[in-house]
């Protein structure tokens, strides 16, 4: 899920999810290009989002991809856990 604002160069992947039993097939970048392109073909030059700190895999997906952490959210999740925000400039 990826929203766009009207006006905005900014687009905020909001959720990007591949099936416990697929992971690590390489579905997550796909479906990040597939996001990405979209972005861009609409567009706008930065993409954004906010992942999980205890989620490592998908830090390292978006690391490897490009991605810099900018800041970081503590209590954004409903359990109270910590959003690292990244962006990249497309």
């Amino acid at each position: 899920v990826v929203f766009l604002r009207k006006g905005s160069a900014r687009a905020r992947l909001y959720s990007l999810a591949v099936a416990a039993a697929l992971r690590g097939h390489g579905i997550g970048g796909v479906l990040l290009d597939a996001c990405e392109n979209d972005a861009r073909e609409r567009g706008c030059t930065h993409l954004r989002l906010e992942v999980r700190s205890d989620n490592a895999a998908a830090q390292r997906l978006y690391q490897r991809r490009g991605y810099r952490k900018f800041a970081s959210r503590p209590g954004f999740y409903e359990d109270g856990a910590t959003a690292l925000c990244y962006e990249k400039i497309l």
